[in-house]
């Protein structure tokens, strides 16, 4: 882990901004649009991943399938909510082909992605305490990784 002074696990403030986000930096967050809506740095360390030796294949499993869900989430976001019936109206008898227009973009994630990809971040934070203190609750910070 980087040790920058800074508690890696720490919640956003109370406001939802971490730190001072003046100029789009952050200590402990990005703010990449400069509207005061920060991102948590990445504070993941994948040396569990890393000891497994296996030439980087498992962290290539893990983001190839966090990755394939949002392409799949992506394709069906703008059928998510449509009868098989509207959705051979809309997009013909083989049904959606591409990323269509969601959520007023195309190829947009929907919170199904948000939530797997809180999840991961989650289970990795935990796993990261539990070995650096010994003492982590899974569900505890997984809640915690839900609330950002």
């Amino acid at each position: 882990m980087r040790d920058n002074g800074h508690d890696p696990y720490a919640l956003p403030h109370g406001h939802g901004t971490i730190g001072d986000t003046a100029g789009g930096t952050c200590p402990n967050g990005i703010d990449p649009l400069g509207n005061g809506v920060p991102v948590q740095r990445d504070v993941t360390d994948h040396r569990s991943l890393d000891d497994i030796r296996d030439g980087g294949s498992r962290l290539a499993s893990i983001t190839g399938c966090l990755l394939g869900g949002a392409v799949g989430d992506a394709l069906g976001a703008a059928v998510e909510f449509l009868s098989t019936e509207q959705i051979r109206t809309s997009f013909g008898p083989d049904g959606i082909q591409d990323y269509a227009p969601a959520y007023g973009r195309l190829a947009a994630i929907t919170d199904d992605t948000q939530m797997t990809l809180f999840t991961a971040e989650g289970l990795i934070r935990s796993d990261n305490r539990h070995r650096e203190t010994g003492n982590a609750h899974r569900p505890t910070v997984v809640y915690h990784a839900y609330l950002r």
